[in-house]
């Protein structure tokens, strides 16, 4: 695989009721939900990975570990980005950060495994 550190994806998203903690159960929360969050930087970090996976490999996630700043109200922009800060044989440890139209709103990391996928289905049962 041939990926170098400081490599980096960004992505944006409109929030919706969908991305919100009262969509998850917490009444009354009408802003975007903590869980959102760690979904975002799980899916910045891997299109960060694909570009150099070969088609019998995958990552997944091992992981999260993320400071929620601040609330971003339904309707706000947000910009998600990770980037690549280390490696250490088949771990990757991304720096992820995340704004809204205002301010800072995620800062933290995350790590991701490659895995070969057909050994990793056969050994949980699930080929």
């Amino acid at each position: 695989m041939t990926i170098e550190i400081g490599a980096c994806h960004t992505d944006n998203y409109i929030i919706g009721p969908e991305h919100t903690a009262q969509s998850m159960g917490n009444k009354g929360v009408n802003v975007l939900g903590t869980p959102m969050l760690v979904q975002f930087s799980e899916l910045a970090s891997y299109k960060v990975l694909v570009p150099s996976l070969s088609p019998q490999q995958a990552s997944v996630g091992i992981r999260v570990d993320i400071r929620h700043l601040k609330a971003t109200p339904v309707g706000m922009q947000v910009w998600i980005k990770a980037v690549l800060c280390s490696i250490d044989r088949s771990r990757y440890v991304f720096e992820v950060s995340g704004r809204d139209e205002q301010d800072d709103i995620l800062s933290g990391f995350h790590e991701r495994f490659i895995i070969e996928l057909e050994p990793f289905m056969a050994r949980i049962g699930a080929t």
